[in-house]
């Protein structure tokens, strides 16, 4: 991945965890370098291994709007 051009590219990074996302946001920001990072997100499920998310779904759709107005 840091061997392309990213500048004047927008990255929108995002991850799912089960409880700890760790620095995967920040990871991908260094790897864009010269991208505009834009609305990052991580979306967290139940650290017992289902499927629940915890994350406010509201958010996940408040998001995707967001993103979808950058394009």
């Amino acid at each position: 991945m840091n061997s392309r051009k990213w500048n004047g590219k927008v990255v929108v990074p995002f991850s799912t965890c089960a409880g700890w996302a760790g620095s995967t946001l920040d990871d991908i920001a260094g790897l864009a370098e010269g991208a505009r990072i834009a609305e990052p997100l991580t979306v967290t499920f139940a650290s017992d291994g289902g499927a629940r998310m915890v994350t406010d779904p509201r958010k996940v759709s408040d998001w995707a709007g967001r993103v979808a107005a950058l394009v």
